[in-house]
């Protein structure tokens, strides 16, 4: 969408490489229409689908012309579970729903990092309520446990069934009574029990990511790391200061949960250091632009372009671009 940083963010990279710039949001007052770099303001009705049809019909341009970036967990979703008929119109760039499902489900994130040996946090998914009860036997509560949803978008616009709560990522949770307590009012607002997971301790520059774009030939054409410095919320948020360096590990892990499903487009996986054992543990993995394009663009990795650039000409080039400015500093 038009209105999120990371959507603006990817109107301007566009625009000043000179490549005309369709921008998309349900809001007739989104912020990136404003942009300079926005050539043509489009509105989004509340099917999506339809409105992206109406799209390609209004601009009567071949389909190998038009790339069709996400830049939203939501629009991410519905492009990739509608990929058939959409890459009729688009170039897509994110895979089908076969491969996108194992990064729009927490669930199934975690069970495929235990499955190629990434470590995870403790990490419950209960199924019905008599798991619950036994999950909630099983923890340590003088342990610090959160509550996440299987996948925080289970609403788009207007219909939204989402616990009021996860406006934020993350609810803590201090007791078994608590546990079930939301537990089930989550089950009973979105049809899925949440799933449960232990917080690693330390404080967040101990959080590193990894920004990437894979081509179709499942080769990564250029990759940014960082480590956040400060985040808002505290504990479980969004970005607020971020510094780029070059991190390895996270480079290794990081595409090593990727390819395990071939997996292709841009992703963002983000870890946090255990300092009970020194490893980096997962905490999760975007298939949309994110909101640190912005640092990786100022240290020479200009993920929007580059995005646009490889699916435009179907480049299956092998080149590995871990060249980027370290020690560039972000504040939001």
């Amino acid at each position: 969408g038009a209105s999120s940083t990371q959507g603006i963010e990817a109107i301007r990279s566009l625009g000043e490489k000179k490549i005309k710039v369709i921008a998309l949001d349900p809001k007739p007052d989104a912020l990136g229409f404003q942009s300079r770099y926005c050539n043509v303001s489009f509105v989004l009705k509340n099917d999506i689908i339809a409105s992206l049809l109406d799209l390609a019909r209004f601009l009567k341009i071949d389909r190998s012309k038009i790339v069709l970036i996400p830049t939203g967990d939501p629009y991410a979703k519905i492009v990739s579970q509608n990929y058939s008929l959409l890459e009729r119109f688009f170039i897509l760039t994110v895979p089908p729903w076969s491969i996108a499902k194992y990064f729009m489900d927490k669930w199934l994130t975690y069970q495929l990092a235990l499955k190629v040996g990434i470590p995870v946090p403790k990490t419950y998914h209960p199924r019905n309520i008599d798991e619950l009860i036994t999950i909630s036997k099983e923890m340590d509560f003088s342990r610090r446990w959160i509550l996440k949803l299987l996948s925080r978008w289970t609403f788009l616009f207007g219909q939204s069934r989402i616990h009021p709560l996860f406006k934020v990522k993350a609810i803590d949770i201090h007791s078994r009574k608590t546990l079930i307590d939301i537990s089930l009012d989550i089950k009973k607002k979105t049809g899925n029990f949440p799933v449960i997971q232990e917080v690693i301790p330390g404080k967040p520059e101990r959080l590193y990511a990894l920004g990437v774009v894979i081509n179709k030939n499942l080769k990564p054409v250029a990759v940014h790391t960082r480590r956040k410095i400060r985040q808002s919320p505290y504990d479980y948020g969004s970005a607020t200061f971020s510094e780029s360096t070059w991190v390895p590990e996270a480079v290794e892990l990081g595409l090593k949960i990727l390819k395990a499903v071939g997996y292709y487009g841009f992703a963002d996986v983000e870890f946090k250091e255990d300092p009970r054992d020194g490893r980096l543990k997962l905490m999760e993995v975007n298939i949309r632009l994110t909101t640190p394009i912005s640092i990786a663009k100022k240290s020479g990795a200009d993920f929007p372009y580059i995005l646009f650039n490889t699916f435009l000409h179907d480049s299956n080039s092998n080149a590995f671009e871990s060249k980027f400015r370290e020690g560039v500093r972000w504040i939001d």
